[in-house]
């Protein structure tokens, strides 16, 4: 949920302040990633932590 609060207000405000909400809301979904990865209830959760942290680590890389 914060990433996507995050991610929303990053696209309506400008300049540094948008760079900042970014990172963080990035930083948030990381987060999340690693702790559905790591403290998953089943296999599914796991893999979907997995998923989300490949793609949000290659969507970092991407637009570096």
């Amino acid at each position: 949920m914060a990433w996507l609060v995050l991610t929303i207000f990053s696209l309506l405000v400008n300049g540094r302040l948008a760079n900042i909400l970014y990172w963080v809301g990035s930083a948030a979904l990381i987060t999340w990633s690693l702790l559905e990865i790591f403290k998953g209830v089943n296999y599914v959760r796991r893999a979907l932590g997995l998923l989300v942290l490949v793609l949000a680590v290659a969507s970092l890389v991407k637009g570096l």
